[in-house]
């Protein structure tokens, strides 16, 4: 495999796809291409945005994230997303916010993270 570009990792951004396909139920052919839709989606955005850090922060960015998924699989839900949230809060600093209002737009972007884990776990209950 090739340089990792951007900060997440490959595996990391197969994951989230997968995730995020999981979590949204579309009908016909649009469930069929979500999954790589997402995936693609992720995938741009990082390489693109991502290549911007310095590469010593995205490798320990990476290497951070890189624990989400193990934690998600562990189905320790609230931890994976306060971790997810604490470590793109710590390295992601937002233009004209101060740092009480970052950790409320971080908050809310993990209640939105937490409602597609939830939803994800409700399916998983049907499917029992």
């Amino acid at each position: 495999m090739g340089k990792e570009l951007g900060v997440l990792s490959r595996d990391f951004e197969n994951w989230l796809g997968k995730t995020a396909d999981d979590a949204i139920e579309l009908l016909g052919l649009w469930e069929v291409i979500d999954g790589p839709a997402f995936t693609t989606t992720f995938r741009g955005v990082d390489n693109h945005f991502g290549e911007k850090v310095p590469e010593k922060i995205r490798l320990e960015i990476r290497e951070r994230l890189d624990r989400v998924p193990a934690l998600v699989d562990e189905r320790k839900f609230d931890e994976a997303i306060d971790f997810t949230m604490e470590t793109v809060d710590f390295f992601w600093d937002v233009p004209y916010l101060d740092d009480d209002s970052e950790k409320s737009l971080f908050a809310f972007l993990g209640m939105g993270i937490k409602a597609l884990v939830l939803s994800k776990i409700e399916k998983l209950k049907k499917e029992v």
